[in-house]
């Protein structure tokens, strides 16, 4: 556990806080879930890696061949605050956006990502950004 001291920078200790970090290694027991953002894992492309997959899986890990699909860690990695004003400044702007994700990683067996996500769950998150 980490303590933050504001009072030994000039700032108020009323705005201190504290980082709980559990170590999976040392009591794994006590880790209700883990969220990871970014640690994607590819295929090296050994035909044993692809075994036991279905073809909706193999048509999904296709896609992350498409360059046009890219555009999306590109923007992320080299102009986040241009994205970001544009998505905080207009809700059609969050709503287009966040619609164009789930559809885009939502269940290809359905047609329109509100078939396969829950269209009050896909406007609460849209209403949380």
């Amino acid at each position: 556990m980490v303590t933050a001291d504001p009072r030994a920078h000039g700032g108020d200790p009323a705005d201190a806080f504290h980082v709980v970090t559990p170590s999976i290694r040392i009591a794994p027991e006590h880790v209700v879930g883990v969220h990871g953002n970014g640690a994607l894992g590819f295929p090296t492309g050994a035909p044993a890696e692809f075994d036991g997959l279905s073809a909706g899986e193999l048509e999904r890990l296709g896609q992350y061949q498409d360059q046009d699909r890219s555009g999306y860690a590109i923007i992320q990695a080299t102009w986040p605050q241009t994205l970001a004003f544009g998505l905080t400044d207009s809700p059609a702007a969050q709503l287009a956006w966040t619609g164009e994700k789930f559809a885009e990683r939502a269940d290809p067996a359905h047609e329109f990502p509100e078939h396969a996500v829950d269209r009050d769950q896909l406007l609460t998150d849209v209403s949380i950004y």
